[in-house]
Order: C-alpha cells, then sequence, then structure tokens
C-alpha cells in the first residue's frame, strides 16, 4: 500500500504587519507633532497680538501734552526772575538795630505773660484777693502798651510772626511752651492765625506741635518712652499754657 505525501510552506507575515504598523504609528506621530506646533504658533501669535493691541490702547488713551522749546524757555525765565524777586537781601545795620529791639519787646512781653499767669494760679487759690487782681490788671495793661509799640516797629513789615512763651515742668521735663501769633499786617492788633508748640529743654527730644485751638496733636513712640508723657498731660499743658 503506497501513501502519499503532501508538502505545505507555511509563510511569517510578521515582520511584515510590524514594519507596517511602526510605520503607522510614525505617520500618526507627525501628525500630533504638526498640530501641536501649529496650536502653539496660533497662541502665541495670539498673545502677541493682545499685547501690541493693549500697547497701542494705553498710547491712544494716554493723555500727550506738546511743550514747545520756546514754552520751556519762558517757564525758565519766569522761574529766574521770581527767585530773584524773592531773594532776601543782606540786613543794614539800621535794620539789625530795629530787630535788636523788636526781640527786646517781645522778650518783655513774654516776661509780663509768664507773670499773669503766675497771678492768674494764685488768684485761683484765693480769689477774693484785691491785690492780686490789681497787679494783674496793672501787669496786663503794661503788656498791652510792649504790643503796641512793638506792632508800631513792625508797621513796614509783612506776614509778621510774634512769638509768646511761658515755661512750664510735664512729668518732671523742663518745657517751654511756645505760641505763634501770625500777622498778616503788623498794624492789626489781633493775629491772623494763632498757633502753639512745646520745646523741650533736652535737644534730643522732638517738639510737640499742637496746631490751632481746635486740633489734635501726636506724641512720637520715641518721646513717649523717654519721658513717660501722656496725651492728656500735654492735653492739659495745651489748654492752660497756649495763649490762643
Amino acid at each position: 500500500m503506497s501513501y502519499k505525501i503532501f508538502e505545505t510552506t507555511k509563510h511569517n507575515y510578521d515582520p511584515v504587519n510590524e514594519y507596517i504598523d511602526d510605520q503607522a504609528r510614525l505617520k500618526r506621530s507627525a501628525s500630533t507633532w504638526r498640530n501641536a506646533k501649529s496650536i502653539a504658533l496660533i497662541l502665541i501669535a495670539l498673545g502677541l497680538f493682545i499685547l501690541l493691541s493693549a500697547w497701542a490702547y494705553y498710547f491712544f488713551k494716554k493723555p500727550h501734552r506738546l511743550v514747545s522749546l520756546s514754552e520751556i524757555n519762558q517757564k525758565v525765565l519766569n522761574n529766574e526772575e521770581r527767585l530773584i524777586k524773592n531773594e532776601k537781601r543782606l540786613p543794614v545795620e539800621e535794620e539789625v538795630s530795629l530787630n535788636s529791639y523788636n526781640n527786646q519787646l517781645q522778650d518783655k512781653i513774654n516776661e509780663k505773660d509768664q507773670e499773669i499767669l503766675e497771678l492768674k494760679n494764685q488768684l485761683e487759690n484765693n480769689p477774693k484777693n484785691e491785690t492780686l487782681k490789681k497787679e494783674k490788671e496793672k501787669i496786663e495793661n503794661d503788656k498791652k502798651e510792649l504790643e503796641k509799640k512793638l506792632s508800631q516797629q513792625n508797621n513796614v513789615q509783612t506776614d509778621v510772626i510774634h512769638f509768646k512763651s511761658i515755661k512750664s515742668v510735664i512729668n518732671n521735663q523742663p518745657i517751654v511752651i511756645y505760641t505763634r501769633l501770625q500777622y498778616d499786617d503788623p498794624r492789626n492788633q489781633e493775629p491772623t492765625t494763632v498757633t502753639c508748640y512745646i520745646s523741650f529743654d533736652n535737644p534730643e527730644y522732638p517738639t510737640i506741635e499742637l496746631g490751632f485751638i481746635e486740633s489734635d496733636f501726636n506724641i512720637t513712640p520715641y518721646l513717649r518712652n523717654q519721658t513717660g508723657i501722656t496725651y492728656d498731660q500735654v492735653q492739659n499743658v495745651k489748654n492752660n499754657y497756649c495763649q490762643y
């Protein structure tokens, strides 16, 4: 009995399939990269457009002022002219003598203020003392005469500021209470503005600006720590010693 032998041939296509798959993946990767690059370029272009638009809008809305060279030169000349007009000349000998006399008058007025304050305090303890009352009235009249003389001496000046001072103590610290009296016209009997401030005997301590009679004031933390003074103590000094 004879047997038939059948021969078959088997083909392996795996390498071909892998090559096809690899090519497909490469094509997909290239397509994705191109898309991503296109999107990135679009976003960059959009960002630049927005930035340039904002910049253009800013310059469009910004107020422009064109100043000519002649205008600048004119302003410089005006400023120089103003400085020349405001420049103070050196005082002559007569003016120095006059200022010295005025300072002497002001010192006497300050002394009268101190005496009046002391008599006022004595009268608070003894209000029926007629001798103290007459003495206080006399000193007040003397003070008015001195102020009248000082006003007459200053009748050729403008924007004059007088200072009245009273010595006192706050929290064991020697102080001087200065009252500023500013006159637009020194011939006037009443000042235009009156302000006040406290100066300490110790130059390391800053002054306390009390301002007008209705103004509030501040005490620096450094001054509080160094002297221990309180707001109420300073307010009491303002109420009793500032000569508004």
